[in-house]
């Protein structure tokens, strides 16, 4: 008799089993899908954190850098307002431009003023270093900087640029872009130049040579504010002319030039030397004004001037002591010397044709000098007793050179 128990049993036993394990293999699929999707979405979700926190990171860095860069140029630009010569704020700019970039050179050119018949166009220039390996290893080569003449380049690019005020960037490799690429200097790839302006003249450029074309922006700025100290330097040096100098023909002023005279007999009180001073007279200018107007008369007092000093020392001091009355300090110089001067400047006046506008006419001028310490014993008896020479040599006939004789 079977046991319907057992069989049962056995036939449950052996097809529930299998359905069993399937049911189960079957939950443990999904449940593993699901780990799976899961932790496929925790790793996206990690690789972009990660990739927002590098990110950030470079963010940070080019934020560092930027306050970095703008760190040193408030440094260099406090530097550089410390100082009123160019050639000091060009080198506090060259040794910031050595630090910070790869170049070939760079050079500032200073416009002569106009109306300035003392001074000429000047080049200050230095060299830079184009190899970033060595730079890398802060191997940068002393600080050297030139003062020259302008070479034929610097002439071309002064005209252009006079004609065009405008900055100028050139890269070689984008010569069909650029229709200033004849200015590009010999073995150079790229050039630019930045004008400084006052008023619309031009005073200076500031140019550099080899400089990366990636760095152009960045050298724009530091230009920019270079190009500001540079005005500022040449506003401080008119304000300072216009108070010391004649506004008519650029001598000295009668306060200036008596400080001025103060001081050299203070000196020359101090070392034992001699001091003359001269005063200059245009004979009969107030006629001469009534003859042929006071526009040419302005133009001969102009050209006195000139004259006064082509014709005597860097050290010696002209200046305009009122109307037509003009006085020479001359340190170091005894009594003969001065007439020697004097005399020489008298004839050439007396020679000279001065032209003013449709008007060639002649002058002469009269001469009074004193010397200390011969005939004075402090700065006013010395401007008094050539004063009192000047009277004789204009009561004596004019057009000549008097001393001063106290007897």
């Amino acid at each position: 008799m079977y046991n319907w128990q057992a069989l049962t049993l056995g036939f449950l036993t052996v097809v529930m089993v299998p359905l069993v394990i399937i049911k189960i293999k079957g939950a443990f699929n999904e449940y593993r899908k699901i780990l799976t999707e899961e932790f496929l979405s925790l790793q996206r979700d990690y690789d972009e954190l990660v990739t927002q926190e590098g990110i950030v990171y470079d963010m940070q860095l080019k934020q560092d850098k930027k306050l970095s860069e703008i760190s040193n140029l408030y440094e260099i630009t406090k530097q550089m307002s410390t100082s009123l010569r160019f050639e000091n704020i060009f080198k506090i700019l060259a040794e910031y431009l050595q630090k910070t970039f790869l170049f070939k050179k760079a050079r500032l050119i200073v416009m002569a003023e106009e109306n300035d018949t003392s001074s000429s166009k000047t080049v200050y220039e230095t060299a830079g270093l184009q190899d970033s390996t060595l730079k890398a290893k802060g191997i940068i080569p002393k600080l050297e900087i030139s003062t020259r003449p302008l070479g034929d380049h610097d002439k071309k690019i002064c005209g252009l640029l006079e004609k065009d005020i405008r900055q100028l960037q050139i890269v070689k490799s984008r010569w069909g872009e650029s229709p200033y690429a004849q200015f590009l200097p010999e073995d150079t790839e790229t050039y630019t130049a930045t004008p400084i302006v006052i008023y619309d003249n031009l005073i200076g450029i500031l140019a550099i040579e080899g400089l990366q074309a990636s760095d152009f922006d960045k050298f724009s700025i530091l230009a920019t504010q270079f190009s500001l100290e540079m005005r500022r330097i040449i506003l401080y040096e008119r304000v300072e002319k216009m108070a010391i100098t004649d506004g008519l023909t650029k001598a000295f002023a009668r306060r200036h030039i008596i400080e001025r005279l103060g001081e050299e007999f203070e000196r020359s009180l101090r070392h034992n030397f001699n001091l003359s001073f001269l005063m200059v007279d245009i004979d009969r200018f107030k006629n001469y004004n009534d003859t042929y107007g006071h526009l040419v008369g302005d133009v001969v007092l102009k050209n006195i001037v000139a004259i006064l000093k082509n014709n005597t020392r860097e050290v010696d001091l002209v200046g305009r002591f009122g109307g037509e009355e003009f006085c020479v300090i001359l340190p170091e110089t005894g009594k003969e010397e001065a007439r020697l001067v004097a005399e020489r400047i008298r004839e050439i006046v007396h020679k000279h044709k001065f032209k003013a506008y449709d008007e060639l006419t002649n002058v002469t001028v009269s001469f009074g000098i004193a010397t200390y310490p011969e005939d004075a014993e402090d700065m006013n008896e010395l401007i008094e007793n050539s004063d009192k020479a000047l009277y004789a040599a204009k009561n004596s006939g004019r057009n000549k050179v008097c001393v001063y004789n106290n007897r």
